[in-house]
């Protein structure tokens, strides 16, 4: 009796880790399925941002600034010149990253932002720099801290 509930559960033990074993390769395939499937194209070509885009949201180290921030228009042209509110000049893009080279004569810096988001109606970007350099004054802010700036805008 002894020897037979020992081989009952020595069967059954067997049954599992074999029936287990014929599922690993295909959890092995379905999450290799999964990992592929989320790798999406990283680069991102020109012609997806042309166009003119309305800002609707800004978040300034993890607070929204909407309010006052979101009557800028950012347009991209197919020459590689961009406008964002009284500011022209060109723009390079390198997989998802985007730099803005403004005019000589205006003194800003340039702006080097990483593209979160991108469809054909909406475009999310990130900046790190000072107010300074985004041309703006928070009284919460050192002028010399390093912000993190989230600015989400829309296909006009």
């Amino acid at each position: 009796m002894l020897l037979d509930e020992v081989s009952s559960d020595f069967s059954e033990i067997f049954l599992q880790l074999k029936f287990n074993s014929m599922k690993t390769p295909i959890y092995c395939l379905f999450a290799l399925c999964l990992f592929f499937s989320s790798c999406s194209n990283s680069t991102i070509e020109p012609e997806e941002l042309l166009g003119s885009w309305n800002l609707t949201n800004v978040y300034i180290n993890g607070t929204d600034y909407s309010e006052n921030h979101s009557s800028h228009i950012l347009n991209f042209e197919m020459n590689g010149d961009y406008y964002r509110t009284y500011v022209t000049g060109t723009y390079s893009l390198d997989e998802k990253n985007l730099t803005l080279y403004p005019n000589d004569f205006i003194g800003i810096e340039d702006w080097e932002a990483k593209i979160v988001t991108l469809t054909d109606q909406q475009l999310v970007i990130k900046l790190q720099m000072t107010e300074q350099n985004y041309m703006a004054g928070f009284e919460e802010f050192a002028d010399d801290e390093v912000l993190t700036i989230i600015e989400r805008y829309v296909k006009n």
